[in-house]
Formats: structure tokens, C-alpha cells, sequence
């Protein structure tokens, strides 16, 4: 009974530095594992958003003038320079 007594709290201490040491190392695995997840997900984004401002946005109207005559008007919007 003696020694339990000396060696008890010891032991419960180590125990606990022990468990709270594999909780962090457990935890940090799972994080870093959402964090390159996270990142993978952002420069997917990032490259979208580059390829959408090369894109051109172009709008059609047409409008009806009269029984037979139509005219269309092709309107370009976005950062591309028009090729001429």
C-alpha cells in the first residue's frame, strides 16, 4: 500500500502528460490534413477567378423595326481587349 501511495500520483501524472501529448498530436494530424484540403479548395478558386476575368462577356439584342426589318447590336463587356 505504501508504494501506491508514493508511486500513485507520479503515475497519474505521467499518464496525464502522456494522454494530453497524444490528444495534441491527434488533433494536429486532423488539422493539418483540413487545412491542405482548405488550400486545395482556395487555389482551385483562385484559378477560376484568373480565368474568368480573360473571358469576354458578350451581349446580343436584337430589336424589330418594322414588319421585316431587325437590327442586332453585339456589345462586348469584360477586361479582353477587342482584336481589330
Amino acid at each position: 500500500m505504501k508504494i501506491v501511495l508514493e508511486w500513485g500520483g507520479l503515475t497519474t501524472g505521467c499518464l496525464g502528460i502522456a494522454g494530453s501529448i497524444f490528444v495534441y498530436f491527434h488533433s494536429d494530424r486532423k488539422l493539418k490534413a483540413q487545412q491542405k484540403v482548405l488550400n486545395d479548395l482556395q487555389l482551385e478558386l483562385l484559378s477560376e477567378e484568373r480565368a474568368d476575368k480573360k473571358k469576354a462577356h458578350l451581349n446580343v439584342e436584337c430589336q424589330k423595326r418594322g414588319r421585316v426589318r431587325m437590327t442586332s447590336s453585339l456589345l462586348m463587356r469584360g477586361k479582353v481587349q477587342p482584336i481589330m
